[in-house]
């Protein structure tokens, strides 16, 4: 891990003074009406400029990726039979929507929900091979509502029935 010592001179200075500004709102303006405003866009100004000069190595970036992408498959692996909305798999890896849908994209080329319809006709078809479950059975059981849907998607995904593709 790296340190970064911050110096009142060379490129670390507007820090430094956003810093001492800081302090100095802590021990003079703490009983002013705006003192938690000022607070904030204090510290919103730091990280801003701290943003500017630092990044993450793109080692570092792409293993954080990697890390949230394994979390959120995990969540669906264990949670496809049930409804998943975006923000339940977003919270499974603690990030936002937005980056959920990135992190997707930018992973798997794909996105959150295309993934999991996916995953679920590939449990269907599983269960289709393996068992003479009724359809309607298997349908509920990977998550979809109804049979009709399940049918539709299905067939737009293998070109056939969930029937033909048993027999099969």
């Amino acid at each position: 891990m790296e340190l970064i010592k911050f110096e009142p001179a060379g490129k670390w200075s507007t820090i430094c003074k956003k810093l001492n500004n800081l302090s100095q709102l802590f021990e003079n303006d703490r009983q002013q009406r705006l003192y938690p405003y000022e607070v904030l866009t204090t510290l919103v100004n730091i990280f801003l400029e701290l943003q500017k000069r630092v990044s993450l190595p793109q080692q570092q970036q792409d293993s954080n990726a990697k890390i949230r992408i394994t979390a959120m498959l995990n969540y669906i692996q264990e949670n496809y039979p049930q409804k998943i909305t975006l923000a339940e798999l977003a919270k499974s890896a603690n990030i936002s929507k937005a980056e959920c849908n990135r992190c997707f994209h930018n992973i798997l080329q794909t996105s959150p929900y295309k993934y999991l319809l996916e995953y679920r006709l590939s449990k269907a078809a599983e269960l289709l091979k393996k068992t003479e479950l009724p359809i309607s059975v298997i349908a509920n059981q990977v998550g979809f509502g109804q049979a009709s849907q399940f049918g539709k998607y299905f067939k737009a995904k293998t070109n056939l029935t969930p029937f033909q593709f048993r027999k099969e």
